[in-house]
């Protein structure tokens, strides 16, 4: 279910972010030979079908990652019911995300994974007293932040930064 989040549930993401929204940017550089993994992201997702089932006897709400995090965040949330403080340092990135953001020299690597669509991970808040649950899953799952009452923010480097919310809109 989507809006069951609570004040004081942490949020979590399935797999690594921003691969697809990358991987999508090297397929038009002509560079999807050197980043195939990369590439094979944005052409052929992969959904969490059994992911999501498992997690949904531990997750009060749930969503995939289409249309960016902060926007699937904050859909996932009431759309303004609750607010977000999403930890940039807890973002999962896979090794050829850090490397081909490194060889192309992106100036801001991590809007592939807050804006970027098409990942198709799951996004989850769980309460508190779920938190040990998650470890005894079959598959890697990070926390990346916690829901909060009002506001939406990034922490970096242990500062709250206020940000907007936007990634792909259907219309």
């Amino acid at each position: 279910m989507r809006d069951r989040g609570n004040t004081g549930d942490i949020v979590c993401v399935t797999g690594t972010l921003g691969d697809s929204s990358l991987g999508l940017e090297i397929i038009k550089k002509g560079l999807s030979r050197d980043y195939p993994y990369l590439t094979m992201r944005h052409k052929e997702p992969t959904p969490r079908v059994r992911e999501g089932i498992l997690l949904s006897h531990i997750a009060n709400s749930m969503i995939d990652i289409s249309d960016g995090l902060l926007l699937d965040l904050y859909r996932l949330l009431g759309m303004g019911r609750l607010g977000f403080i999403v930890n940039v340092d807890a973002i999962p990135l896979s090794e050829e995300f850090k490397t081909a953001v490194k060889d192309l020299k992106y100036n801001d690597p991590l809007s592939f994974a807050l804006y970027g669509g098409e990942d198709y991970e799951l996004l989850f808040t769980v309460p508190k007293e779920n938190i040990e649950k998650l470890y005894d899953l079959p598959f890697p799952v990070s926390i990346i932040g916690e829901v909060v009452e009002k506001g939406y923010y990034l922490k970096v480097n242990g500062s709250l930064k206020p940000i907007e919310i936007k990634g792909y809109e259907h219309f």
